[in-house]
């Protein structure tokens, strides 16, 4: 004979168990940053003009279930730590409970059309505006300002980008990428 305190422990269990409250695993999601400058100190106008106003020149992905997401050639994913440039910052920024096929097939899925690779724009549509909204719909907050400062500076200076234009020519920060069927881990749209 089962007394009413143990079915209810029953019906609490499976109730708990159904809805996925139980055994709910939140998993670190770390912000990772390198530094893009190190990488090309040869550019000696750029490196002299960045250092002089202590700006740098960043490249942000999010890191989550072993794997990193970045946006470049279209949304990629790589494994931890094997980017070009110097890492310099691998923070954990907050959990999810979101698992991992879902951070693939639902939110990253959602975010193709927007950060497509005929979408990038080195100033305003880079690797840190992807960073940023994958931290928001991950866990809620923002990238922090600093480490898109230089887009902003550039973008806000006229004279800045003029000279930029001038020297690399009028489309400089939408790079020429090899045309691709496939980005990733999904076929592009045609």
């Amino acid at each position: 004979m089962v007394d009413l305190k143990s079915k209810q422990s029953i019906f609490l269990s499976s109730f708990l168990h159904a809805n996925n409250i139980i055994n709910k695993h939140s998993e670190p999601v770390f912000l990772n940053v390198y530094d893009l400058l190190s990488e090309y100190r040869t550019i000696h106008c750029l490196f002299t003009y960045c250092t002089c106003y202590r700006l740098g020149i960043y490249h942000t992905s999010i890191q989550v279930y072993d794997t990193e997401y970045y946006y470049g050639n279209g949304i990629c994913k790589c494994r931890p730590h094997s980017h070009v440039g110097r890492l310099i910052l691998s923070k954990q920024v907050g959990t999810t409970d979101i698992r991992k096929d879902e951070i693939e097939t639902k939110i990253l899925f959602d975010m193709y059309d927007e950060f497509s690779r005929k979408n990038y724009d080195l100033l305003q549509h880079n690797c840190n505006h992807f960073t940023n909204s994958l931290l928001n719909r991950l866990v809620g907050i923002d990238l922090p300002m600093q480490f898109n400062r230089t887009e902003r500076c550039i973008v806000d200076s006229s004279c800045c980008s003029r000279a930029l234009k001038c020297i690399f020519g009028n489309d400089w920060t939408r790079p020429t990428i090899e045309e691709r069927k496939i980005c990733c881990h999904r076929k592009l749209k045609e």
